[in-house]
């Protein structure tokens, strides 16, 4: 019989990527994968055309899985090729700009300094605001 000790199983570094997070969260996400991957020399695992072995991609898998919720981990639970999750990864959060843009424009059009107790929560709001449409590849000019 197997008995599992709690205290062997390792937690993650940062919150589990969750399927219907935000973009801003799997931005945050990858930058934490990516900083580890790099770190440990495991960054070729997630770059297309590169020669890296099977113990190197094992070690990725299993980084990158430890920091998925239980639904990604049940979608990907197949997939021997940390590219291949990662980039499946990045086509579903790039295609939620679409969903999150048109409430960045809503918020940045009823933007007005007269509805802000202070300097600071309107600049805390437009900070928000602005970095939210740069995640969805809209920039904001200086004239507007």
């Amino acid at each position: 019989m197997y008995r599992r000790n709690m205290s062997s199983v390792v937690q993650p570094d940062f919150p589990r990527l969750m399927p219907f997070g935000t973009r801003r969260d799997y931005v945050t996400w990858a930058r934490n994968v990516e900083s580890y991957l790099v770190q440990n020399n495991l960054s070729d695992t997630i770059v297309s055309g590169s020669k890296c072995g099977n113990q190197q991609k094992a070690q990725a898998l299993f980084y990158i899985r430890r920091h998925l919720n239980e639904d990604f981990k049940n979608e990907y639970m197949l997939e021997r090729d940390p590219l291949v999750i990662w980039q499946s990864l990045k086509d579903h959060f790039d295609r939620m700009k679409a969903v999150e843009l048109p409430g960045a424009k809503l918020d940045w059009d009823s933007l007005h300094f007269g509805n802000f107790d202070s300097v600071t929560a309107y600049d805390s709001a437009l900070r928000r605001i602005v970095s939210q449409l740069k995640l969805c590849d809209k920039e904001i000019t200086d004239e507007e």
